[in-house]
């Protein structure tokens, strides 16, 4: 009887995003007679509820189940890494990130056991001030890579800039369930007046969803916004904040002469959709470190207009200008203003800006992850068998 080949793929943690991403890739890699094993380094980083998630369909581990990354020893990670793959030896790896000493590990026993491995990250070359001397060791390192598995167009550069040649990576890392936003977005909106009136939502209404950090910018956005209010000529939209963080306090005394900002707090993925369904435009103000922005993805899928940050790494992969969304400088809440104004005008077809971001997003789901994962593998085996 053949033994079913295995193919590892770690993540820090598990949230809806990655389980989305690893039922698809174990329904497609069962066709082909391989056996997906979903390695977590910590669980007790997750911030989503994946309880609520449908059964899981490939073989799950956790290595440090009752740990925080912060608490995990550099050692203990690299250790605990390389005795989860002596104990299942896979036929291939694929590891999200490389800066950590799980990938280090990971990498370093594909490398003594000729195995391929493929990383995957949404990197860009813009996300975080580099340093010749840091990104010299990184392209060492990511170099060793047989293939990589990246977000999009920007991450792409940035990874072939790392010495990963261009037929060897593949985008579609940065995707979410799609039909999960859509089909609740779209039930929502089906019952707009009652849930309109339990949420305390009003009826137009810009939407922003992240963490209530800095490098968000919503005290940008929260600029811009007091001068769209100021400059509109009639009622204006409200703004809906959903998310937590430290930055609340700060936020909430800064929005207290808007009274048409609105905190909606930290939503789980089964909520999230009514807030995207019952709004009129999505803002992503990113103002740093925004690899990707997968909150851009949730609310295309749930058939809204965007609005995205320059600085947000999906930028140039699901912003057509014009068509679903526009962009914008995040320095430069002036700008942010006036494209708030054009959005509440009534003179642009938001519908059909919706529909554009729907067929865009079309283009990144889950099943992406899984073709083009597969296809890195592939790039990677021909790799190993060349060498």
């Amino acid at each position: 009887m053949k033994q079913t080949r295995k193919l590892v793929v770690f993540f820090i943690n598990f949230g809806p995003y990655h389980l989305a991403r690893l039922h698809s890739l174990a329904a497609l890699a069962q066709s082909r007679g391989l056996e997906i094993w979903g390695i977590e380094l910590c669980a007790g980083e997750a911030t989503y509820s994946w309880q609520t998630q449908k059964s899981v369909t490939f073989q799950w581990q956790t290595l440090f189940p009752d740990r925080f990354l912060h608490e995990l020893p550099l050692p203990a990670q690299a250790g605990r890494t390389i005795a989860c793959l002596e104990a299942l030896r896979p036929e291939a790896l694929a590891v999200a990130g490389y800066s950590l000493p799980f990938a280090w590990a990971a990498l370093s026993w594909a490398k003594l056991r000729n195995r391929p491995v493929v990383v995957m990250g949404d990197s860009t070359a813009g996300d975080l001030p580099r340093t010749r001397g840091r990104e010299a060791l990184k392209r060492w390192l990511v170099s060793r890579f047989d293939a990589a598995l990246v977000g999009g167009t920007p991450q792409q550069a940035y990874f072939h800039s790392l010495g990963i040649p261009k037929p060897r990576i593949f985008p579609g890392y940065d995707v979410v369930d799609n039909g999960h936003f859509a089909r609740k977005a779209q039930a929502a909106r089906a019952q707009a007046p009652a849930l309109m009136a339990s949420l305390r939502l009003p009826p137009f209404y810009f939407l922003t969803v992240c963490r209530f950090v800095p490098k968000k910018n919503l005290s940008g956005l929260l600029a811009a916004y007091a001068s769209y209010c100021q400059w509109s000529g009639s009622t204006p939209w409200n703004l809906v904040l959903c998310g937590a963080g430290p930055e609340e306090p700060r936020l909430r005394k800064q929005a207290a002469a808007l009274p048409g900002v609105h905190f909606a707090g930290f939503q789980q993925a089964d909520t999230l959709p009514a807030y995207y369904g019952l709004a009129r435009c999505f803002i992503l103000p990113s103002r740093k470190n925004e690899p990707w922005g997968l909150v851009v993805n949730e609310a295309m899928a749930a058939g809204l207009p965007v609005l995205v940050s320059h600085a947000c790494g999906c930028k140039d992969d699901l912003v057509q200008e014009g068509v679903n969304g526009f962009s914008f400088d995040p320095r430069d809440c002036d700008s942010l203003a006036r494209l708030l104004l054009q959005v509440a005008s009534g003179k642009l077809d938001l519908a059909a800006m919706g529909t554009a971001s729907r067929r865009i997003i079309s283009r990144w789901t889950p099943d992406t992850f899984a073709r083009n994962l597969l296809k890195a593998v592939d790039a990677a085996e021909s790799r190993r068998q060349n060498e």
